[in-house]
């Protein structure tokens, strides 16, 4: 088993070329710290990208509206689509359908105040259900509902970042 002639000739080899075995050696070790970087990178950046899904139903579809590319029944393509709240409501009608939101964003620079204090932001306007589809999570107040829908009352849920930047510490729930 143990065989002395072996091993005696090994390290005479590695004594002899002793730049040799530096270099395996460092080579292997470069080796397996670059392994241990990447797996690190890899597990990280899934760990990342799981955390930023977290909320997210597993299950949903968004359907944007476009531009027509073909001619139909006498009318022109490059019309654009409109979606209205009327096909919202037929789409949550279908079986299959468990929640629906319709979302509308407001990307144009909109300028929101509070007193003295003002901001640029998107308005995204939303259906009650979409706190369920996104799961939000509410940390003042509540997120609006179908009586708030129905009564055409004026509210909005505002991000954390918002409230620091208009509020500056004040209670922002009726304002």
């Amino acid at each position: 088993m143990f065989d002395l002639d072996k091993w005696q000739e090994i390290f005479s080899t590695i004594r002899k070329n002793k730049l040799r075995t530096f270099l395996t050696g460092f080579s292997v070790a470069w080796g397996i710290f670059m392994l241990i970087i990447l797996l690190g990178s890899g597990y990280g950046l899934e760990n990342g990208v799981r955390e930023e899904f977290r909320g997210d139903a597993v299950n949903y579809l968004w359907v944007s509206p476009g531009i027509t590319s073909t001619p139909y029944k006498g009318m022109k393509p490059g019309r654009f689509i409109r979606f209205t709240n009327e096909d919202h409501d037929k789409l949550s009608m279908l079986d299959h359908v468990d929640k629906s939101s319709a979302r509308f964003t407001i990307r144009q620079n909109n300028t929101i105040s509070y007193k003295n204090e003002y901001g640029n932001y998107d308005i995204i306007a939303v259906h009650p259900e979409y706190g369920h589809l996104e799961s939000l999570e509410i940390i003042k107040g509540r997120f609006l509902n179908k009586t708030d829908i129905n009564e055409y009352r004026k509210v909005a849920s505002i991000g954390r970042l918002v409230e620091e930047a208009l509020f500056k510490g004040e209670y922002p729930v009726n304002k």
